[in-house]
């Protein structure tokens, strides 16, 4: 039970500021609920849980094929496709003076020692790794550059997205640039890998990839 209440708890944060808080604030929906919003990859599957304390409902938004999917991801992802058809249905349930009873009532949340203990704050911005960054590059820009342009492929014209791990104590310039550079290699390497798996399992399931079907001009 205290198990359950702690997921109540984190489930119903993301109703109350997280990526379902449009339910408060475009449906009007201000009574106890909890849910989760989904997105499969390349948006293929939009999916919202949602549960009040007497009725849990899930809504999936997709198609049989994988391979139709949204272009990109601020129209694809669960809260833009499922958790609207979540909302509209719970709307209808709430009116509906047969089920309005379902709407209504208190989840089983945690203990107020638990509660304490679960009061991290919601958002925590990554300033003191930037702050480190910027040092660096205050230091020694030039050694920042080439690095940055060392882990950006030579055969394509678009920039790779780099990460960076905080600084560790006494850790020079040249060994914190060169354990971010074999970092992020291995991350690229990794990608490529998931890619090539990718490009297996469409050939294998649908008969072709996307270097298959050519340009947009091609097809």
């Amino acid at each position: 039970p205290e198990a359950a209440a702690m997921v109540s708890r984190m489930l119903k944060t993301v109703v109350d500021s997280g990526t379902a808080q449009r339910l408060r604030y475009g449906f009007g929906l201000y009574g106890s609920i909890a849910g989760k919003t989904g997105t499969t990859q390349n948006q293929s599957d939009g999916w919202f849980l949602g549960y009040t304390p007497r009725l849990v409902t899930g809504v999936w938004v997709g198609a049989e094929n994988p391979g139709i999917h949204f272009r990109t991801l601020y129209r694809g992802q669960g809260s833009s496709t499922a958790l609207p058809v979540w909302g509209s249905y719970m709307k209808k349930v709430r009116a509906d003076r047969n089920y309005r009873n379902l709407f209504y009532g208190n989840l089983n949340l945690p203990n107020d020692s638990l509660q304490q203990l679960m009061a991290c704050p919601p958002y925590l911005p990554e300033m003191p790794l930037l702050a480190d960054m910027w040092a660096l590059y205050r230091e020694n820009p030039g050694l920042f550059n080439q690095l940055f342009r060392s882990l950006q492929r030579a055969d394509s014209s678009e920039l790779q997205p780099l990460e960076f791990k905080p600084r560790r104590p006494f850790e020079s310039q040249e060994a914190y640039f060169q354990r971010m550079a074999n970092y992020n290699e291995r991350l690229r390497e990794r990608e490529e890998r998931r890619l090539k798996r990718k490009e297996f399992w469409s050939r294998l399931l649908f008969g072709e990839s996307r270097s298959d079907k050519g340009t947009p001009e091609e097809q």
